[in-house]
């Protein structure tokens, strides 16, 4: 399973508090997508759920992008022959393409109706995030022109050019996304900056409100309605909920039953979604729990699968227990790597030998794979900071 958003002009300026958030939202919305298609809990990389228009607009250029795609008139030309026309597209190789591609098969599908114009579906959206996702380990450049390539190669030349159009308004929403999340946020309540559960509540509707109005920017109804639905029914659910939870006027009885009542804006696939996602949840959060408490695997495994025995996956385990002990060696490092850069700051030496000290520090300390995590954590160190500060 394959499932990320990639901003391929993220510059990692965000505003800390801002981007955890937007990041929290889509993480509980893309659960939720995960679980109405069936795939949670198959990781396998065959798959993915996530997100997408004219040939001459430009990706980084938002005005270009606004208007929703036309539908072109009827081709003259005989439908079968449209179609017909339309080369077999090429075996697919991912490894050769991009490493993480490795193993996969294309997310998503582009199809043509009858009249020869595009399909407008979710596939769409899924076919373009599975390319996008490469981004990093392949150049944009490289990664359009496969996109394109592959466009030309499933579909007939008028949907082909309305595939082309959505792809650029697509790139084009993610980069203007990218840039609201970098944008500062601004507080509720400039005196309580403790950030209580209303203060999210009220800060993630804020936000979402502003992804949804984003879309529609650069899709008109139908993509939006196609690409969108269910993950706007979701967070309009999400936001409810956060703001029952943060309601301390209710009763844990009345807050249940209100809870209950909200579900019922959820399309049908949606509610067991969310069903499922409650209970994927308390498997991880146990999971976590039981790690925190100094259990072994072994020990964890035993208790997981006996009080969850319809959602324990031994394989699964392992995997979130390798990765907690992993994370929680890593946060030992980089805590001891802190002190150790701030004792050397402290000495007094000069920049150029302090600048020597540390890189040599991070070279005992970290892999080259971890240098830029080490660089966003103290980026973010940074920001709490000054936000610390300058809070009144």
């Amino acid at each position: 399973m394959r499932n990320r958003r990639i901003d391929p002009n993220s510059t990692g300026s965000t505003s800390t508090s801002r981007t955890l958030l937007v990041i929290a939202l889509i993480f509980v919305l893309t659960i939720a997508l995960l679980i109405a298609a069936g795939a949670l809990g198959l990781l396998d990389r065959g798959q993915t759920t996530d997100r997408i228009g004219a040939a001459d607009a430009s990706p980084t250029d938002p005005a270009a992008a606004t208007a929703p795609v036309p539908t072109p008139d009827p081709a003259p030309a005989p439908v079968a022959a449209a179609v017909d026309s339309t080369p077999e597209p090429e075996a697919w190789d991912g490894a050769a393409f991009a490493p993480s591609l490795a193993g996969t098969d294309i997310d998503g599908k582009l199809e043509a109706d009858e009249q020869g114009y595009l399909k407008v579906s979710i596939d769409v959206k899924d076919f373009f995030d599975y390319f996008l996702g490469a981004v990093g380990e392949r150049s944009v450049e490289d990664v359009m022109a496969m996109l394109h390539q592959q466009i030309d190669q499933r579909l007939p030349p008028e949907a082909a050019a309305q595939a082309r159009m959505m792809l650029e308004n697509y790139v084009g929403y993610q980069h203007a996304m990218a840039d609201m999340m970098g944008q500062p946020m601004a507080a509720q309540d400039q005196s309580n900056m403790q950030q209580t559960y209303d203060y999210y509540a009220q800060t993630m509707e804020q936000t979402f409100e502003q992804l949804k109005a984003l879309r529609r920017q650069y899709f008109g109804p139908q993509e939006v309605d196609a690409f969108f639905s269910l993950e706007e029914a979701y967070g309009e659910y999400a936001l409810t909920a956060m703001k029952l939870n943060a309601d301390e006027s209710l009763t844990p009885q009345a807050r249940e039953a209100a809870l209950k009542e909200a579900e019922r804006i959820l399309p049908a696939q949606m509610i067991e979604a969310e069903k499922q996602a409650r209970k994927q949840v308390a498997l991880s959060d146990a999971t976590v729990e039981l790690f925190e408490q100094g259990r072994s695997p072994e020990e964890i495994k035993s208790i997981l699968a006996q009080r969850y025995p319809d959602q324990y996956d031994a394989k699964a385990t392992d995997s979130v227990v390798s990765h907690l002990a992993r994370e929680a060696a890593f946060e030992q490092r980089m805590q001891g790597y802190l002190e150790q850069k701030a004792a050397l700051l402290a000495d007094g030496i000069s920049e150029a030998d302090a600048s020597a000290a540390i890189a040599a520090l991070q070279a005992r300390t970290f892999d080259e794979a971890e240098l830029a995590r080490v660089a966003a954590e103290e980026a973010i160190a940074r920001k709490t900071a000054q936000a610390s500060i300058t809070a009144p």
